[in-house]
């Protein structure tokens, strides 16, 4: 007689069991924050939301799972505990490590540096790419982040940049960076960037089009 898997099936988790979960997930480095000063409101976290900050420290202190049952499997919501920050998970056994490609830029990354670099965000997307973030990289040089309004924006922003010939072995530590050889699924890693030789035609144009974009938004803003 075969023996019973304790592993519980889908359909039987409850979203205790999927919080649960996240406990086995990588925990980060302490005083993640620093150079900066401990984020706190007064200095408005930064450039990121509250729950940005805890996930970097626990996953589970800063991310929620919300469970929505259904007749085949439920479906999986991983929610920021601070703000409207989330995204669907793509199966009910998915965990938020899973690995993401930017074909464009030719950055591999995890889910979990997307909830690591979010802004706070009083509205719930369908898209990922349509949240606003700040830079870890910035953050991890002590200097304030700017206001990425797109994902493609803080793509743009990372690659030309931030170097890896200029990322020092602490910046890529404190950011879990791997540069150019491509990392695995077991590695403790978020995000995967190539080496900067030298910057392609479609990163320089989409950093001028983003610049002129916000210039002219100032403008629009100081006339109404």
């Amino acid at each position: 007689m075969p023996e019973e898997s304790s592993e519980k099936c889908p359909a039987f988790l409850t979203q205790s069991d999927y919080a649960e979960r996240l406990l086995s997930l990588p925990a980060g480095m302490d005083s993640t924050w620093m150079p900066l000063k401990r984020p706190a409101m007064h200095n408005r976290y930064h450039g990121f939301c509250k729950g940005a900050w805890q996930i970097r420290k626990a996953v589970h202190e800063g991310l929620d799972v919300q469970m929505t049952p259904s007749l085949k499997e439920p479906t999986i919501h991983w929610v920021c505990k601070e703000c409207k920050f989330r995204s669907k998970a793509p199966n009910a056994n998915a965990l938020p490590d899973q690995i993401l490609f930017n074909q464009k830029y030719g950055v591999r990354y995890r889910w979990l540096f997307l909830a690591k670099s979010h802004r706070g965000s009083e509205l719930s997307c369908d898209v990922m790419e349509n949240y606003k973030y700040g830079c870890i990289f910035c953050a991890a040089q002590g200097q304030s982040t700017a206001v990425h309004d797109k994902l493609d924006h803080l793509m743009v922003h990372i690659i030309s940049k931030h170097k890896s010939t200029m990322m020092t072995p602490e910046i890529r530590e404190k950011t879990k960076c791997v540069v150019g050889s491509e990392a695995n699924q077991v590695e403790d890693w978020d995000i995967n960037v190539p080496e900067s030789n030298q910057r392609g035609a479609g990163v320089v144009a989409d950093e001028f089009l983003i610049s002129a974009s916000k210039f002219f938004n100032r403008r629009k803003g100081r006339r109404s």
